[in-house]
Parts: structure tokens; C-alpha cells; sequence
């Protein structure tokens, strides 16, 4: 069997700069659905995106541009 070839690929240089002194910060979406229109549902759909807001907006690395909901 031949050797398989292993290339290495670092990090993209801007996500390594964050966090330090004048980077940006990096803008980050979140996606959120159900799969039906039971009553269930919709609360876990409520749920989901209060979950995913807030864990965006907790992270000081990270700059919250949008939730996009498919229901």
C-alpha cells in the first residue's frame, strides 16, 4: 500500500490574531428550526434561540450579527 501524503494547514492567520490588541472581533450567526408545527416544537424553538443569542453574545471574541430561524 503507498504512503499517503499528510499536509499540515495551520490556522487562517485573522482567527489567530483574535483577541489580541486591534483585531476584530469575529462575526458570528446561528441558525435555529424545528421539524414540525406541534406545540412542542415551537417552545423548543424558543428555546433554541434564546440558547444560541445569548452563547454568542457571552463570548467577548465573538460580535452577534443575526439568528436566522426556518420554521
Amino acid at each position: 500500500m503507498p504512503k499517503r501524503k499528510i499536509t499540515r494547514v495551520d490556522f487562517i492567520p485573522q482567527i489567530q490574531q483574535l483577541g489580541k490588541a486591534g483585531a476584530s472581533k469575529l462575526r458570528v450567526a446561528a441558525y435555529a428550526r424545528v421539524s414540525s408545527e406541534s406545540e412542542e416544537q415551537e417552545h423548543s424553538l424558543s428555546a433554541q434561540t434564546d440558547y444560541f443569542e445569548a452563547f454568542i453574545k457571552e463570548n467577548p471574541l465573538w460580535e452577534y450579527v443575526g439568528l436566522y430561524v426556518d420554521d
